[in-house]
């Protein structure tokens, strides 16, 4: 016997008191076992075939285990032996209910190999379990090495669509994917659930992937419809989210009705390869709005589910998945985290859309390995198939080339994101969040024309995207009447779109528009009011590490608080005060240095404060630091 058991059951127990004294065995709460699995690997082997066999038959009498019976009996199995591989069948799915999708996958595999020759049918049926196990636990290259040969074959029926359907997830081709589930759909066959998962993966690939939406809604309201009629709640769920996605894409009311309804219904079903979880979609449709906060809670109640389900390959998306929405709501350093804990195990499609991420957040905080991030996505074969990843990898460039000046490039380079006709689909929202950067640069560039269409767009995209659209619309074309001398109007567009960012808690797009207004209050000569408002856009963005639009907002504060006139600067002796108010000094320290009293410097305080317009060391220290106050020049 080379596992654990009972000290009870053990027939010798000289032998056992003798083997726990070598140190071979140990006893814990009455359970015996090898002290080192070599030990029970080596006992293993040495036992003849015929024996081990029998004992395996009688350990399998002994257990109530579905799936250690399960095992025991394929080991003692001496050929085919097609009762035992229904028992393993039976165990490959509890395994995958419990969560351990890679166990699944190898009680799948130990049926497959014990299934009679000549059942050519259950053959494939068990060699689709074994794949769809094998995605669930995110060995994609293994899943795809079953399924090609299955499609190269004369299998059709139920065991074609779930091959196609399994393929169509592994392509990083959209178009390929399409074709794949619109064969899928085609396929004779029997099975309504079946069916109507197919039907809605379709929809799923063919409008949020592909982006050819109209049709994909016809093909998302056809799956629910198709879903209510068969009694199986997880097919409804997948249908119920896919349509609630894709009508938000095609902008038509009625996607958050067909998310509520999902969500109603996902915690009593499993979910199953190719299945869309409604915490994870509708996430992804509110934090478009804006609603962060719901998007982040449903988020979390997504990690938990796919902690319960082990569902290995759900766990980098959401990491990535929260990182886009750390990003939005200012916590970049999390956001950075999140990036690395994904890219360390993301392929293919989910890398590059990774790198587009971390590229382009690295490019904000003006970090040179944004442009490698670049490289890699441009190289990738997911770049090859779809147009998004290299026109995202050159928005990122744009950044850096405007953070360094080069104005003209940075336009050039971060129109193609808009202009190239890759923002299909949900790209179309997920990236419309970087619409008022293109549109902030292409003003500075004198692109008016191209500014102006595209915040015309945000703000008639609100049944898809408001509140958001509307404050970055508004964003958009406050920017546009400011480059082009309608002041008035400009002041009423941006700030509405600050105070709509300020209420979602946008962090990222509120210091834009905060940059945005402080320097039209400059131009219309409200300095005071600027450098209220441009302090504020300065601590958002250091706070933030987005170094280059620090940068910005930091000269237009110097230029909105110039030099005082000579009746209203600082004295010699309150400079030199205020300079080591700003170095930390307490007043004691100072008052020892300046060989002066503390009451002195109390004095020269009151005076510096009443001059430059402030309440307290902290924010005088807070102006040195940012250079928006010049001691030197007093």
């Amino acid at each position: 016997v080379t596992g654990p058991m009972s000290v009870g059951d053990f027939p010798d127990p000289a032998a056992l008191d003798a083997a726990v004294t070598a140190g071979v065995c140990v006893e814990r709460d009455g359970v015996v076992q090898f002290s080192h699995p070599l030990l029970a690997a080596g006992a293993y082997a040495r036992i003849p075939p015929a024996r081990r066999q029998e004992l395996h038959r009688r350990a399998a009498a002994m257990t109530d285990a579905l799936e250690q019976r399960a095992r025991h009996l394929a080991l003692a199995a001496t050929g085919p032996d097609a009762a035992v591989a229904l028992v393993l069948d039976r165990a490959a799915a509890s395994a995958r209910a419990r969560g351990a999708p890679e166990s699944a996958a190898r009680l799948a595999a130990q049926a497959r190999r014990l299934t009679p020759p000549g059942d050519d049918a259950d053959v494939s049926r068990r060699t689709m379990d074994e794949a769809e196990y094998l995605l669930l636990a995110d060995d994609q290259a293994a899943a795809l090495g079953l399924v090609e040969p299955l499609l190269a074959g004369n299998v059709g029926g139920v065991v074609r669509v779930r091959a196609l359907s399994l393929a169509a997830l592994t392509t990083l081709d959209p178009r390929a994917a399409v074709s794949s589930l619109e064969a899928a759909v085609a396929e004779p066959h029997d099975d309504a659930v079946l069916a109507a998962r197919a039907l809605a993966q379709l929809a799923w690939q063919r409008g949020a992937w592909l982006g050819d939406v109209e049709p994909a809604v016809d093909e998302a309201l056809a799956a629910v419809a198709r879903a209510e009629a068969v009694d199986d709640p997880a097919t409804l769920v997948t249908a119920l989210t896919t349509a609630g996605l894709i009508l938000s894409l095609s902008e038509r009311p009625g996607a958050a009705d067909h998310f509520d309804r999902a969500l109603a219904i996902t915690d009593r079903v499993p979910l199953a390869v190719g299945d869309r979880i409604p915490q994870v979609a509708y996430a992804m449709e509110r934090a478009w709005r804006g609603d962060f906060v719901t998007a982040e809670r449903l988020l979390g109640e997504a990690r938990r589910i796919v902690e319960e389900q082990g569902n290995e390959w759900m766990f980098m998306r959401l990491n990535e998945f929260d990182a886009d929405v750390a990003m939005r709501r200012g916590r970049w350093d999390a956001a950075a985290e999140l990036l690395e804990a994904a890219l360390a195990d993301a392929v293919g499609y989910w890398r590059a859309r990774g790198l587009v991420l971390r590229a382009i957040l690295r490019a904000r905080r003006g970090d040179p390995r944004g442009a490698d991030d670049a490289t890699e996505i441009r190289a990738s074969p997911a770049a090859v198939n779809d147009p998004l990843m290299s026109a995202a990898a050159d928005f990122a460039l744009g950044l850096l080339d405007h953070a360094a000046g080069r104005t003209g490039e940075a336009a050039d380079r971060v129109a193609r994101l808009v202009s190239s006709g890759a923002l299909a689909g949900s790209r179309s929202a997920e990236l419309a969040v970087h619409i008022p950067e293109v549109v902030a640069i292409l003003v500075a560039a004198g692109r008016l024309d191209e500014a102006r269409a595209l915040g015309e767009g945000l703000l008639r995209r609100s049944v898809q995207l408001a509140p958001w659209s509307d404050a970055a619309g508004g964003l958009c074309l406050g920017q546009l009447a400011h480059a082009e001398g309608r002041l008035e109007e400009a002041q009423t567009l941006l700030v509405d779109a600050r105070a709509g960012f300020d209420r979602m808690g946008a962090t990222w797009d509120l210091s834009q528009a905060l940059l945005a207004e402080g320097s039209l209050l400059r131009h219309l000569g409200q300095r005071r009011a600027a450098g209220e408002v441009l302090d504020r856009a300065v601590g958002i963005l250091a706070a933030l590490g987005a170094e280059p639009a620090a940068a910005r907002a930091r000269d237009e504060l110097r230029r909105a608080r110039p030099r005082r006139r000579r009746d209203d600067s600082l004295t010699p002796a309150e400079s030199r005060v205020a300079t080591l108010v700003a170095a930390g000094l307490t007043n004691r320290e100072i008052a020892a240095q300046q060989f002066t009293t503390v009451a002195t410097v109390e004095a020269h305080l009151t005076r510096i404060y009443s001059k430059l317009g402030m309440r307290s060391r902290t924010e005088l220290t807070r102006r040195v630091t940012d250079g928006s106050l010049d001691l030197a020049a007093d």
